[in-house]
């Protein structure tokens, strides 16, 4: 009876990973065989191979023979996109979502699809599909002073005479609630002016 002494060099037959990931593969009483494979490897000692596949793929011990082989199965990430960075008005919040299938954690603690975000920071998403593999994302939150606007006291003018009002902030949007778009205004009538 006839037994080979090259039989069952490396410990699977199979293995699984996530993509852009590396894997070491090791294989036992490896001296002389040589390793082979449908992508590119890198030979850190007689035994021992470190593989990053982009698509699945086969390894092998033993040219031409393959004494014997290993199937690498490259799963795919979760493609994480919480958007670009956001600035917001210092007291209000936004709502960072992400639309993808699996088990969430942010960098809050939170485990739900979205968070409720108001303070300036980075936010980080990573989320688990079911092959358990990681995607993540990350996006900065920044948060824009309110401008002061002071008008100044109640005033009384007399008929005729005209008020300047500025909201002074150069530079700035202004929408007065006399439809005037500029940063003063000039009014003549009694009124509530903003």
């Amino acid at each position: 009876k006839f037994t080979s002494c090259f039989i069952n060099h490396i410990q699977k037959d199979t293995l699984t990973i996530c993509e852009r990931d590396s894997v070491i593969i090791p294989a036992n009483k490896v001296t002389t065989q040589v390793w082979g494979g449908t992508d590119a490897f890198k030979q850190i000692n007689d035994s021992t191979i470190k593989v990053s596949p982009k698509n699945n793929a086969y390894y092998f011990i033993g040219k031409p023979s393959r004494e014997d082989s290993i199937l690498v199965i490259v799963k795919q990430k979760p493609i994480v996109k919480l958007g670009n960075d956001t600035t917001i008005c210092n007291g209000d919040s936004i709502s960072i979502t992400s639309n993808v299938n699996g088990l969430y954690l942010w960098n809050t603690g939170a485990t739900s699809v979205s968070v409720l975000a108001k303070n300036a920071g980075l936010y980080s998403l990573q989320v688990e599909n079911t092959d358990g593999c990681i995607g993540k994302d990350t996006i900065e939150l920044k948060l824009k002073e309110l401008p002061i606007v002071d008008l100044g006291n109640d005033t009384i003018i007399c008929k005729g005479e005209n008020l300047e009002l500025n909201a002074k902030n150069n530079g700035l949007t202004y929408n007065w609630n006399t439809g005037a778009t500029s940063q003063s205004v000039s009014i003549n009538t009694p009124g509530t002016y903003y």
